[in-house]
């Protein structure tokens, strides 16, 4: 199992997001993530990139419909061929509220409108590694080809891994279908097994592939410290925020938790994020987290060793957790989970 950590984005200063990634990198993780919700995750790559040498990096996830498909091919390779092929492009639909208010960008139809993205997108990679001529006219999307460049050659020289983003089961059978993988968040263990892997290998069905031959990398919310109690209280925090989406329902109902999950909704809207520390219960915290000491956070990482190919530390970062706090977070899951150089 291939080890990452996600760097806590839009909570620290921009110029530390780079050391983040470079003190991944020295800790001997595999990979080191970021993810979208207002600075821009290739533009965070491109810093990262430019100060370290090994890791890859990766997004999870940059979001497809608030840029065009040519936009984000363009970018990705720019990213690419700085970190020396090291790019691995998580894409998703973003979180639908954002799309609308942020972007005005349309989200219906989010499975069709992605199907078309990837499509596109590979076109366009297509179009940078040979320059042959290519056109693409969907229902939403369209790229053609200028009959001439009068720029010259702006080359792909290396392939990108695509992992898109999925939680229902026809976006987790389009990556199967179309990526190269899946990338995730907010699973719990039996999700992998009962739901995940089950429609991952019926998308990679359907284009003749052997599922096997598919990345899997999800995020899971880790909170580890030597203070185990401090611990525990970021965990019910982030866990808390997550399952108050009703993006998690399907999976709450699955494991009976519902009535904890209301618990937390009633806490959010009586006081706010801060109640979070002190609701959340348990048997959430254990569904949906690596929390406790790093002994434990190390047993319980074990876990999952067996169910996906890539786990991604994902680091809590959520109101009330203060950007002190959030970074000691990030270096408490370094210290953790340090792998030796020679070993990864």
């Amino acid at each position: 199992m291939q080890l990452g950590v996600t760097i806590p984005m839009s909570t620290q200063p921009v110029c530390k997001y780079p050391e983040m990634a470079r003190a991944a990198e020295d800790a001997g993780f595999d990979t080191v993530w970021d993810f979208e919700l207002y600075e821009n995750p290739l533009v965070i790559l491109a810093a990262a990139a430019m100060c370290t040498q090994r890791i890859k990096l990766g997004t999870a996830v940059a979001t497809a419909f608030s840029r065009t498909p040519f936009e984000l091919a363009n970018a990705a390779a720019d990213v690419n061929d700085l970190s020396g092929g090291r790019l691995v492009l998580g894409l998703g639909t973003g979180i639908p509220d954002l799309m609308t208010t942020l972007h005005g960008a349309p989200i219906d139809r989010p499975v069709s409108r992605m199907r078309e993205y990837v499509q596109a997108l590979k076109l366009c990679w297509n179009y940078m590694a040979d320059e042959s001529p290519a056109a693409f006219d969907g229902e939403f999307y369209r790229f053609n080809t200028p009959p001439f460049n009068p720029l010259g050659s702006r080359e792909l020289k290396r392939h990108i891994p695509l992992l898109l983003g999925g939680m229902n089961p026809k976006m987790i059978q389009l990556a199967g279908e179309l990526g190269d993988g899946l990338v995730g968040g907010g699973y719990s263990r039996n999700y992998v097994s009962e739901v995940v892997l089950p429609n991952l290998a019926k998308g990679a069905e359907r284009s003749g592939r052997d599922v096997k031959e598919l990345a899997t990398a999800t995020q899971v919310i880790c909170s580890v410290s030597t203070d185990r109690d401090e611990a525990i209280r970021r965990a019910r925090i982030h866990v808390g925020q997550l399952v108050a989406n009703p993006v998690q329902d399907g999976i709450v109902a699955a494991h009976g938790l519902q009535k904890e999950v209301d618990d937390v909704r009633q806490a959010l809207a009586r006081g706010g994020p801060a109640a979070l520390g002190d609701v959340t219960d348990d048997k959430l915290v254990e569904t949906f987290a690596i929390a406790g000491s790093p002994e434990e956070g190390r047993a319980q990482l074990q876990q999952w060793e067996s169910l996906i190919g890539h786990v991604m530390l994902h680091t809590p970062y959520v109101p009330p957790l203060s950007p002190d706090e959030i970074e000691d977070a990030y270096h408490q899951i370094l210290a953790a989970f340090a792998r030796s150089a020679a070993n990864t």
